[in-house]
């Protein structure tokens, strides 16, 4: 198997690995967690452990590739780690109750580490690849349907049959990342941990991943009602992600920013109306890849730090709705502004990166 086909289906792997991650996740958490305490507070407790963690811990991974010869061993280790320990608190719910901060804050470890470890892998295999943001569409898309089949699901008992089943795809997708990482070539990294950190960038790339998770969470169409249509919401926010890197990848990340961004605010502005506000979840998140992309770009040694950033941002953008400053707003006032913004901003970075 040659090294292009390798990285093919590592990152089939960890993308499909994603998918039954945020399921567990949200199965446990909708399903069990919020039954024992304030749901307000698990989600508080289980996002800052998910997604704000990320940071450090992908700091850590960054350290430890400049330290060890084997670059995608860190990775490896984060990401399966943190899908066998969402498995276990999700068996240990399931089957002994357990309803504790301890579990709530343990599952939200587990899809930490398995995020940023799998972020870490798939920004390694598309460089590796040169398939300039196509591997991170792919891999960050699963996720919002597993998310979402979860949630959906959670409130369904028969769910406990599928334990078993749950386990052996687990272990199927754990020795076969094995199998295909030791077969693996590493990427190829400074020795020196002593890399400039282009700072404006970070703040600009944070600030539009912050825009679109606020967006994400805040805005409320009126014709998002029902499991169709909702289905329908996330199946288009997947494939805007993973059309994003491909498009990139086709016509210049720059083009792809203006096109998508552009007709986005148009969208988002008539996105009262079903099919227009179908268009703009999806033109929307075509620039999630392209953000991821042009962030690790500007880190080359330092993927999971790029990874963890952004993920901080995610945080960030859910406090305000969570703490109800910003709720339930209309799509044509906060997410035509934030498509435009969005676009001003990183259209300002790919022509400083092109400098």
């Amino acid at each position: 198997m040659n090294d292009k086909r390798i990285s093919f289906h590592l990152t089939g792997a960890f993308s499909f690995a994603h998918m039954l991650e945020d399921f567990l996740c949200a199965y446990t958490v909708f399903g069990y967690l919020t039954t024992f305490a304030e749901p307000e507070f698990v989600f508080l407790w289980y996002n800052f452990s998910a997604f704000a963690l990320q940071l450090p811990f992908g700091a850590l991974i960054d350290l430890w590739m400049q330290k060890t010869d084997r670059k995608l061993l860190p990775g490896m280790i984060f990401g399966l780690s943190g899908l066998l320990l969402t498995v276990l608190v999700y068996l240990i719910c399931l089957f002994l109750h357990v309803k504790s901060n301890l579990a709530v804050f343990l599952i939200g470890l587990g899809n930490c580490l398995f995020h940023v470890g799998g972020g870490v892998i798939s920004i390694n295999e598309d460089d590796r690849s040169r398939w300039r943001g196509k591997g991170l569409g792919v891999f960050v898309a699963p996720g919002a349907i597993g998310l979402y089949i979860g949630g959906l699901i959670s409130y369904f008992y028969y769910v406990r049959t599928t334990a078993v089943l749950t386990l052996l795809i687990t272990a199927v997708l754990c020795f076969r990342s094995i199998q295909l990482y030791r077969n693996c070539p590493d990427p190829v990294l400074n020795d020196s941990t002593d890399t400039d950190i282009p700072l404006i960038p970070i703040i600009v790339c944070f600030i539009v991943v912050v825009l679109r998770s606020l967006t994400g969470l805040a805005v409320r169409f009126p014709w998002k009602t029902g499991i169709p249509l909702s289905a329908l919401a996330v199946l288009l926010l997947a494939g805007g992600k993973t059309a994003g890197g491909f498009l990139g990848a086709s016509i210049g990340y720059r083009k792809t920013i203006t096109v998508t961004l552009a007709a986005a605010a148009v969208c988002y502005f008539l996105g009262n109306h079903t099919i227009t506000g179908l268009a703009a979840v999806f033109l929307f998140n075509m620039t999630m890849p392209v953000t991821l992309y042009l962030l690790a770009r500007k880190m080359p040694d330092l993927p999971g730090t790029a990874f963890g950033i952004l993920t901080m941002a995610l945080f960030i953008g859910f406090l305000p709705v969570y703490f109800n400053q910003i709720n339930s707003v209309s799509p044509v006032k906060l997410g035509t502004a934030s498509s435009l913004i969005s676009l001003i901003l990183l259209l300002w970075v790919t022509g400083e990166q092109r400098s």
